[in-house]
């Protein structure tokens, strides 16, 4: 018996005059419906307790090296060291060394970090089975796989700053027990500008070994292949291609010397390192420890380079991963 229109169905009562509101499922143009995935990724990132714990391992890394920082300093004040002994040790409290701190902390850690957080976002959807479901909900497989980059670059850009200003706020704070007054004369628009590129490339660092472990994750479709895939590729092999480059252009000469030495030139980390250097030099004044390259080449690498090499990495990975995505048969 089929309940007649503007009426109730069997065994059901509505009020008279009543009209049931139909369900709103929000605009279905491309951008809308990319936008509620993003919003979904990042709630179950927001709701995995795997998240919570790499955000607290990264803020407070951050405050242990400031505090360890300032330690050292108490040790000076606690001798009979010179004002100016003290002053030397409490820079990296203070802008803009401060900035540098952070950053150093921020790259190592954060690789490491990032890349676990990227393995488990995708090969965790692979091992549970979740991406079949996914993938029959309506939106296409590369909204899907633009939610989680768009994902993974929010909380990238989250980390940095707060990370930053964590650094730059307690470093100033610690710096009080010094007594030393701390100098602003340096910051100018032009100094500004440096320190957001500077920024902007650690983000980009981490941007980089993230879309690596995405496209492990996507091509072993576990999260162990894609943490230790871009970590022995980070860790391990990048290191061990340098010294092995490094080596023949030592053992050679001519033509092949100088290709051998050239061909660390374009892997991630000189590239990253190469962006990194000529910031710095602009911010800090001189060649910090931790950014001298290891180049082999008669000439230091270029930014327009650098930005080549790593564009040229970020299609590789995000092309490869679009790719398997679309062909892969996830029935079975």
């Amino acid at each position: 018996m089929s309940a007649v229109p503007g009426e109730s169905a069997p065994g059901k009562y509505t009020p008279k005059g009543s009209v049931s509101a139909p369900i709103s499922l929000g605009r279905q143009d491309y951008i809308s419906v990319l936008l509620r995935l993003v919003g979904m990724e990042l709630y179950k990132l927001r709701r995995r307790v795997m998240s919570k714990v790499l955000s607290i391992i990264a803020l407070l890394s951050v405050v242990l090296v400031f505090l360890l920082i300032a330690l050292v300093v108490a040790l000076f004040l606690g001798s009979a060291q010179s004002q100016l002994a003290v002053r030397s040790a409490s820079e990296p409290l203070r802008l803009p060394l401060s900035l540098y701190v952070v950053a150093q902390v921020i790259l190592p850690l954060g690789q490491v970090l990032i890349i676990i957080l990227a393995g488990a976002i995708v090969g965790g959807e692979y091992a549970v089975g979740t991406i079949r479901l996914m993938f029959t909900r309506g939106p296409g497989r590369i909204q899907f796989l633009l939610a989680k980059v768009i994902a993974l670059v929010s909380c990238i850009v989250l980390s940095v700053v707060g990370m930053t200003v964590l650094g730059i706020l307690l470093g100033s704070l610690l710096n009080l027990i010094t007594g030393v007054a701390p100098n602003f004369v340096f910051i100018t628009g032009a100094w500004l500008g440096h320190a957001l590129l500077y920024m902007l490339i650690t983000m980009l660092a981490l941007f980089m070994y993230a879309m690596m472990a995405f496209w492990f994750a996507t091509l072993g479709r576990v999260t162990a292949a894609g943490m230790a895939g871009a970590l022995v590729w980070n860790f391990l092999a990048e290191p061990v291609l340098k010294f092995v480059f490094g080596v023949l252009a030592s053992v050679t000469g001519g033509a092949m010397a100088h290709l051998w030495g050239a061909v660390p030139d374009y892997f991630i980390s000189n590239n990253i390192s190469t962006l990194l250097q000529n910031q710095g030099t602009s911010l800090f004044g001189l060649v910090l420890p931790g950014q001298v390259l290891t180049s082999g080449s008669a000439y230091p690498l270029s930014d327009l380079h650098a930005l080549l090499v790593l564009v040229g990495y970020l299609i590789l990975f995000i092309g490869l991963s679009w790719w398997i995505t679309v062909r892969r048969d996830v029935t079975n």
